[in-house]
């Protein structure tokens, strides 16, 4: 069973996919292989969390791992935006990336929203009652 909906495995592979190209478009000096290893480390570990997430035993695992994809993303971001700006990758092609990369954010930010709303809602409901281990029932208040 899946708890992922939508597009958003497809979107964030198709996103590292478009980050790998980037980065082997990147200029050799210095400066590109040090943004480019950053940019590619954040910017495929976006898909990699949201799949796990996928896999997740528990809410809180789903969430902690969808929120850890949210925090790539916006890592992943700011690399495209400093590469765009030192002129390591194509302006053109850099917006488009970041542009995805901040839909990315907006829709992993509401999942993760949503998800500790759902959990919250479900532990306000679902309360446990103690009961004292000599065996006595608990009086009512």
């Amino acid at each position: 069973m899946t708890r992922i909906q939508g597009d958003i495995l497809d979107r964030t592979l198709l996103f590292a996919e478009t980050v790998v190209e980037l980065v082997d478009s990147m200029a050799t000096r210095t400066s590109g292989a040090v943004i480019g290893r950053q940019l590619a480390r954040a910017g495929t570990s976006i898909g990699a969390n949201v799949h796990e997430a996928d896999a997740a035993f528990s809410e809180s695992d789903f969430i902690y791992s969808m929120n850890v994809a949210r925090k790539e993303a916006l890592e992943a971001r700011y690399w495209l935006q400093l590469a765009r700006r030192t002129k390591l990758i194509d302006a053109t092609r850099a917006e488009t990336a970041i542009r995805e990369a901040t839909e990315l954010i907006k829709i992993l930010t509401t999942i993760v929203r949503k998800s500790q709303q759902r959990r919250k809602e479900y532990t306000q409901t679902h309360k446990r009652v103690n009961v004292p281990t000599d065996g006595a029932i608990p009086k009512s208040s």
